[in-house]
């Protein structure tokens, strides 16, 4: 750990950066992954913090003040962890705060973006600070645009990988044909419970809502606005019964990774779908299986780098084997996950620098075989 700080890493999260004031994307949409955002903010700076790399990052004031106003409608409780005191923290104080991350990221030696993928913002800025010459720490922008889309990523997938079936809301929204019909079919090895209408564009639980029935799905399309006035950015899906899991992965290529673990995730099934985080690393033994899952999925896509998630699905029957061929990809998060939270308790502070693709000084490796026996819970509720 006795570094010096001889790097210098932006560290600029989209929500508390300027992105929740100046979006085009509904706020609120934006607000309820505003606790996740800063959490991951002030997580990632305190351990490069701890590893002695120098931290700067970007603060809107406006944002700043409504989580510390006693009253009103308070994005995060009084007891949101702050950021290190010795990370420099530029105001965005006007409006062009992508200017602002441009220039705090041109000084720095590397960037790390934690951004949503709701209208494509991810994808803008990042693309945005490379033109401007900054170095970012995240997969291509052609990785990143392929995985973002939801529709483009189901389409992509060869037969060989299972995935919820998902259609366009606008492909059936003037037909009287069953939406459990209206494609290729109900694959037979597929159980369903209800649907699921979500943004095609969209990240975390943000506007993704569960129906029990066709109709209740039918009567949310015709009745939220949203919906209704933009049908080729929604989807539906059909809720896969199944255990819900991610998969934190550092990459160097789409075909040189490390697989960091597995966790389960918190998903409740209503209107609207709710996550609350997770607890792991689960499937210990089944690593080696999982691991060729992932080779499966990034091989078909290239221009993985940095930290990327899978979410999936998998059987907890225990009469069964354990079968790659049965696991379900849902979507790749080609970003910074939560689930870090996690991942941070497990690996320490020097996980920060495996993100960034900094080397350490530690001969420890950043992947699953180095994990003890412990198991952690993280929350984002």
């Amino acid at each position: 750990m006795g570094r010096e700080a001889t790097r210098k890493v932006a560290v600029l999260e989209y929500l508390c950066g300027g992105g929740l004031s100046n979006s085009h994307a509904s706020e609120s949409s934006l607000r309820d992954l505003f606790r996740e955002g800063y959490g991951m903010l002030a997580a990632v700076a305190a351990d490069l913090d701890a590893c002695n790399v120098a931290v700067s990052t970007v603060l809107d004031p406006n944002m700043l003040e409504l989580i510390r106003s006693p009253e009103g409608n308070v994005l995060v409780e009084s007891n949101i962890p702050s950021i290190s005191q010795t990370a420099e923290i530029v105001s965005c104080e006007n409006r062009d705060w992508c200017g602002v991350w441009r220039d705090v990221a041109n000084r720095a030696d590397v960037s790390l973006v934690i951004a949503p993928e709701i209208d494509q913002e991810l994808l803008r800025v990042v693309s945005y600070l490379r033109a401007a010459g900054c170095t970012v720490q995240i997969s291509s922008n052609e990785f990143i645009k392929s995985t973002s889309d939801k529709l483009a990523f189901a389409r992509s997938l060869p037969s060989t990988l299972q995935h919820p079936p998902t259609w366009l809301v606008s492909d059936f929204i003037d037909t009287t044909e069953s939406v459990a019909n209206f494609s290729s079919g109900r694959p037979a090895n597929l159980a369903f419970n209800g649907w699921v209408l979500k943004n095609r564009f969209g990240a975390g639980c943000c506007g993704m809502s569960w129906y029990s029935h066709e109709s209740e799905l039918r009567s949310a399309i015709e009745t939220r606005s949203e919906v209704r006035e933009s049908p080729n950015q929604w989807i539906v899906q059909p809720w896969v019964e199944g255990e819900h899991a991610s998969m934190a992965i550092l990459c160097e290529s789409s075909s040189s990774f490390s697989l960091l673990g597995v966790c389960t995730q918190k998903m409740h099934r209503s209107t609207p779908v709710v996550y609350s985080g997770g607890r792991g690393p689960i499937l210990r033994d089944k690593y080696p299986m999982i691991e060729k899952f992932v080779r499966s999925i990034l091989e078909m896509t290239p221009g993985a780098k940095g930290w990327i998630g899978i979410d999936f699905l998998y059987s907890s029957s225990d009469g069964g084997e354990f079968r790659i061929d049965d696991l379900i990809v849902v979507e790749i998060n080609p970003r910074l996950t939560t689930s870090y939270m996690a991942y941070r308790q497990l690996y320490g502070p020097e996980i920060a620098l495996g993100v960034l693709g900094i080397p350490t000084d530690s001969s420890r490796l950043l992947n699953h075989s180095t994990l003890n026996d412990a198991l952690v819970e993280f929350t984002v509720a």
